[in-house]
């Protein structure tokens, strides 16, 4: 890309519309069935989202992760000490709190259950990893020296691939591989650890 292109350019090289319209589909069709399914748990009216709601959405959710505070609902606070303006001014609390509920990835009924074969504990997640992974492949030649690393993705929620890991940093977390240059750290491919109980996976990447 020119010298001239911002970071945001370059952000949405991998986090483009293809990516936004699958979530948006997937979030789309999992609001639809659980409003089906369990009416009486999901009374308010859905939308489908817009390109331009999810963008605003993920925008809140990185800045969240900038000004931290104890509880989703503080950042559409009244309080003048409490009070984020960008929130309020962007989306609605309802609005952001209703689309975190139905975000999907995924469509999961058609993944496998437990205990079938073809079960992959990672299958909410696996259009989005597929995703990034050959958008990273595509976007950049490494240079001729890579390397793999092991590294921890902190993480303390439920799932059944979560590790310990005592000598590690973060302690709890999701364990991943990394193909990345040796040069400047970029990533060419994450590979996520399933637990040692999953099916074993075969991997090609393209370098």
């Amino acid at each position: 890309m020119p010298q001239d292109k911002t970071p945001l350019d370059f952000f949405r090289l991998f986090f483009n519309h293809v990516l936004l319209e699958m979530l948006i589909q997937q979030t789309d069709s999992y609001a639809k069935l659980q409003k089906e399914n369990k009416p009486d748990e999901n009374k308010m009216a859905w939308v489908r989202p817009t390109i331009q709601e999810m963008n605003a959405f993920f925008g809140l959710c990185f800045e969240m992760g900038i000004d931290r505070k104890p509880s989703t609902r503080m950042y559409w606070s009244t309080d003048s000490f409490l009070q984020s303006p960008l929130h309020a001014k962007t989306m609605s609390r309802d609005r952001f709190t209703q689309i975190m509920r139905y975000l999907h990835f995924s469509d999961s009924t058609q993944q496998p259950l437990p205990g079938d074969p073809n079960y992959d504990p990672l299958y909410k997640v696996k259009p989005l990893l597929t995703h990034f992974n050959t958008a990273f492949q595509q976007e950049y030649t490494p240079n001729r020296n890579i390397t793999v690393d092991e590294t921890m993705i902190p993480f303390k929620g439920r799932v059944q691939f979560k590790q310990y890991m005592p000598q590690k940093p973060h302690k709890w977390g999701v364990k991943a591989w990394v193909l990345a240059d040796s040069q400047n750290s970029y990533i060419q491919y994450v590979d996520i650890y399933p637990g040692k109980n999953a099916t074993p996976r075969h991997i090609s990447v393209v370098v």
